[in-house]
């Protein structure tokens, strides 16, 4: 019941993101290599960018390295320093995890690692990352 919710979320958010958009699908790397995900980025007001993250079979932090609690969301604009996006929205029993937000950036690499709480930089692994934009 609770993955059939999740999923009519998940297509909301997407039909939500309306026309103009794109999207793209990313694979695992490492040790999350069975790691699948979504990735929806489409114009909104202000110039901006709505970037939405569904990430499917992705394993528990921990169980990729000490001290890793939660999978933080980055975007670096081209050429420049990740800024932290925001904590992914983890499900442990369902291995599945969700982000929405808002950048200004046209140009960006956008990446998942996993992390102690409280980090303010990349210090895990990239388990998925992907470049939008030329």
């Amino acid at each position: 019941m609770k993955t059939i919710r999740h999923s009519l979320l998940a297509a909301a958010l997407f039909a939500l993101v309306g026309c103009g958009g794109s999207s793209y699908h990313l694979l695992g790397r490492g040790q999350a290599a069975g790691t699948d995900a979504q990735l929806q980025v489409a114009s909104v007001a202000g110039d901006n960018r709505r970037v939405d993250l569904d990430v499917q079979h992705l394993p528990p932090p921990n169980r990729l390295g000490a001290g890793f609690e939660t999978y933080h969301v980055w975007i670096a604009p081209a050429g420049g320093t990740p800024v932290l996006a925001g904590r992914l929205h983890y499900d442990a029993d369902d291995r599945r995890g969700r982000l929405t937000t808002i950048t200004p950036h046209d140009n960006f690499r956008i990446m998942v690692t996993p992390e102690p709480r409280g980090s303010s930089y990349p210090t895990g692994q990239v388990v998925l990352e992907h470049y939008v934009g030329g």
